[in-house]
């Protein structure tokens, strides 16, 4: 519909609605840990997709930017042709960001993990929950002050970004981190 969309509220979407049906097509009893996973995606998605409607609502700086990669995308020609290869690249990674959900819903529900392994999972799945709640905080700060301010481009320095440069960016890296070798961690146990 709109060229910016496929990396703004594409994004949050797929993880979300990907996560949400990994979670719900599960054939057995999804375990209290896979939910958390799970949710912690769910979370993410609806969030980042909230954040970015508002703030596309609100700033006239991101309206201006929508506008010219719009146009740049009109003026490029047919928007299916041209944008297909990015959209399905898109759609690889987000569809690799659920592929560790994935296996952990795979897991059996009856197996016992060992104490390690649980508390492994349990430190992975806080630190995914950490991480995204770092990039909330970070954006609703930003967003905030600049609105209160009533300028785009003031630079913040209140807040958590006066402990921390890039809150958003750095919990993101966090949580992603966490969901990546979750993957990696529960499709050894599966395997």
């Amino acid at each position: 519909y709109k060229s910016e969309y496929t990396v703004s509220l594409g994004y949050g979407s797929a993880v979300a609605l990907t996560a949400a049906t990994l979670l719900r097509q599960a054939t057995t009893p999804v375990p209290t840990l896979a939910l958390l996973h799970g949710a912690a995606l769910v979370f993410y998605g609806l969030r980042l997709n909230a954040f970015l409607i508002l703030r596309n609502v609100l700033s006239q700086r991101i309206q201006e930017f929508n506008t010219k990669v719009e146009e740049r995308a009109l003026a490029r020609g047919n928007r299916w042709t041209t944008r297909t290869p990015f959209i399905l690249s898109c759609g690889l990674l987000y569809y690799g960001l659920a592929v560790p959900l994935w296996f952990h819903t795979q897991l059996s529900t009856t197996a016992i993990l060992p104490p390690l392994t649980r508390l492994v999972l349990q430190t992975l799945i806080a630190a995914q929950w950490l991480g995204f709640g770092i990039a909330a905080l970070g954006d609703a700060t930003k967003f905030h002050v600049k609105q209160s301010q009533k300028n785009e481009r003031y630079l913040v320095t209140s807040g958590i970004f006066a402990w921390w440069r890039h809150p958003n960016y750095s919990g993101e890296l966090i949580g992603w981190t966490a969901n990546a070798i979750l993957g990696l961690v529960t499709a050894t146990l599966w395997m």
